[in-house]
């Protein structure tokens, strides 16, 4: 049996309201996270389909799954933002499995403009924008490249062009998308417990997912 200390019994106990844990490496966050869970469905009666676990990586979400099964938590939703978005997606008729662009096809549309393109840089400046929710013709938040803000604009326009003209998506589509479904439908896919690992990594799109789905 895990023994738990004062402050861990406070997390795993809470339940209705806001609590943020605030706990460094190898500090049992993760037994945390699944006791509470545990406390939520056996002490305080909760339905486990209104409980949601989200992790930062896959393999997290994952092992998380895994616990939860072997604890016959088995119907307790978990998953990445990414992956819980693309349920909802499909769920309202958009399914976009084997449809993400392949980077060798976005740097065969940037070799239009750099024959040999940072592929690094840019992709990061795009996602960068796309989490803070900025297109292509909107100002953009400040991220350090080796290419000017002018460049960077016309590499993101030919790759959202592009996309859209061969009908594929990346990652950060899926929470635009997700974001904007959410929003226009109030409440249909909300959870009464939303559990968020890591969730001082979550960024501007990820934090108003949260806010819709709580």
């Amino acid at each position: 049996m895990t023994k738990f200390n004062e402050q861990q019994l406070q997390a795993i106990n809470f339940h209705k309201g806001a609590c943020g844990v605030v706990a460094s490496a190898g500090a049992g966050k993760t037994s945390v996270l699944l006791n509470r869970i545990k406390n939520l469905v056996e002490t305080h009666d909760e339905t486990q389909s209104d409980i949601l676990a989200i992790s930062f990586t896959s393999k997290t979400a994952t092992e998380l799954k895994a616990k939860l099964e072997k604890m016959g938590l088995d119907r307790v939703n978990v998953g990445t933002f990414h992956s819980i978005c693309l349920r909802i997606m499909i769920k309202e008729g958009l399914d976009v499995r084997g449809k993400l662009v392949q980077q060798w096809k976005a740097e065969n549309w940037f070799k239009e403009v750099d024959k040999k393109p940072f592929m690094e840089d840019i992709l990061g400046f795009i996602g960068y924008q796309k989490s803070y929710m900025r297109g292509v013709d909107d100002e953009f938040a400040s991220k350090d490249s080796n290419y000017t803000e002018e460049e960077l604009r016309v590499f993101y326009r030919l790759y959202e062009q592009n996309k859209k003209l061969e009908g594929l998506y990346d990652f950060d589509d899926y929470l635009l998308i997700c974001l904007d479904i959410l929003q226009r439908n109030k409440g249909k896919y909300t959870f009464e417990f939303v559990l968020v690992d890591e969730h001082q990594d979550s960024n501007l799109i990820q934090n108003m997912i949260l806010k819709e789905i709580c």
